[in-house]
Parts: C-alpha cells; structure tokens; sequence
C-alpha cells in the first residue's frame, strides 16, 4: 500500500519540476534559446538560499538573492551567445554547468564541498521548513502558479512576439526593428530568475544539497524534456 506521505513528496516533486519547465520554457521555448544547463540557476537559488540561511537570512529573501546572482550569472553567458549564430548558447550552458559544479566542490568552506551542506532545522513559514505536509504542498504550488503567471503574460504581451518573431526569423525581426539580443536576455534573465527562486524552495524542502545534484545535467536535460514533451512555445 502506498503511504501518504509518498503521495505527499510525489506532489511536490510534481509541482517543482513544473515550475521549472514552465520556467525553462520562457527562454527555451518562447525565444527557441535550447539551454542544457539550466541547473546552474537552480543550484545558484538552492546555494545562496542556505548559505544566507546559515548567516540567519530567512530563505524568502534568500531565494531573491539567489534570483538576483543567477540573472547576473545568465547575462554574463548569454550576452556573447545572443550576438553569433549557432549553437553556442546550448553548449555555453553545458560548459558553465561543469565550471559552477567544479567551484562549488572547491570552495568547501563556504559550499561544503563534497559532503554538501544541511540546512538548520529551524521550523515555521519564516525558515520555509515544516513539520507539517501542507505548507510545502501550497508553497510548490504558489510557485507553479507564479511561474504560469509570468509565462502567460509574456507570451501576451509585446515581447512575446518579439520573441516568437525572433525564434522563427530573425533577420525578418531585426528589420521589423525588434532588439533580438535584447529580447532574448529579458527571456533568459526572466527565466534564471525564476528557475533560482524554485531552486532556494526545494533546497529548504530536501534540508540537503550537495554539487553533484545541484548542479546536475541529467537534471537540466529533465527539465527541459519536460518542457518539449508538454508542448514546447506553450504557456
């Protein structure tokens, strides 16, 4: 017999997994930007959530801060991607994937290296950890739904066709005068932000990260099949 708190954890996974693809998908499916490393934001929200916890931080902030690292973090790859054509954005992603799991198993002091960090058990909406099944339950789906939310009001608002004008013909797009450069970091910077604010909530949910799973390309491949399966360019 399947026990509740099963049903319990295979809901919230549910509810996280689709909010990262409905995230992913702003700049993957809506701009046609295919990113294989979008564990990198996830993992930056879950990292600086805990460690801003640990300085006595509550994660609702933290998971700002995490938003806010991982937009800076997704211009700084994009930006030069956005400006050649060809498959450098896919293979960027890929690479700084590796690059921030490498640094996080070296700086120890600050990531806990290898052996990862827990976060402290401090009980209640303030810390974002519960002893209680429906909290996390309606904070994964909060999170869904804010992610639903700001897809939709892309993709019917003025940048969303920029951008779906950008991702079918470009050149046709630059000549209509869209900023495809511009549009597609908006898309991206939208999408780390989001995916990192995710990340800070299921770190407080698993009370454990460590770099391997974090920053994970299994897991960035996940997400984004998620995303072309369910209907890739969707809300």
């Amino acid at each position: 017999m399947i026990d509740d708190d099963f049903i319990f954890h295979i809901f919230v996974t549910l509810f996280i997994f689709a909010a990262l693809s409905t995230a992913w998908n702003i700049v993957g499916g809506f701009a046609g930007q295919l990113s294989l490393g979008h564990a990198i934001f996830y993992g930056l929200g879950a990292y600086v959530g805990i460690i801003l916890m640990n300085m006595g931080i509550t994660p609702w902030l933290g998971m700002f801060a995490g938003a806010a690292v991982s937009v800076i973090v997704a211009i700084a790859i994009s930006y030069p991607c956005f400006r050649l054509r060809g498959p450098f954005f896919a293979l960027a992603t890929i690479a700084f994937l590796e690059v921030f799991r490498v640094v996080a198993l070296h700086f120890r002091d600050l990531t806990g290296g290898a052996t990862g960090l827990m976060i402290p058990l401090k009980f209640g909406w303030e810390w974002m950890v519960f002893r209680e099944r429906l909290p996390p339950l309606i904070i994964a789906f909060g999170m869904l739904l804010v992610c639903l939310a700001v897809a939709w009001w892309i993709r019917s608002h003025r940048i969303g066709f920029q951008l779906v004008a950008t991702r079918e013909r470009e050149s046709a797009a630059k000549a209509a005068g869209v900023n495809t450069v511009k549009v597609r970091l908006i898309a991206v910077s939208v999408s780390a932000a989001l995916t990192a604010m995710v990340g800070t909530f299921h770190a407080m949910y698993l009370t454990f990260i460590e770099p391997a799973a974090m920053f994970s390309l299994p897991l960035s491949i996940q997400i984004a099949m998620f995303a072309l399966i369910g209907g890739i360019g969707t809300v």
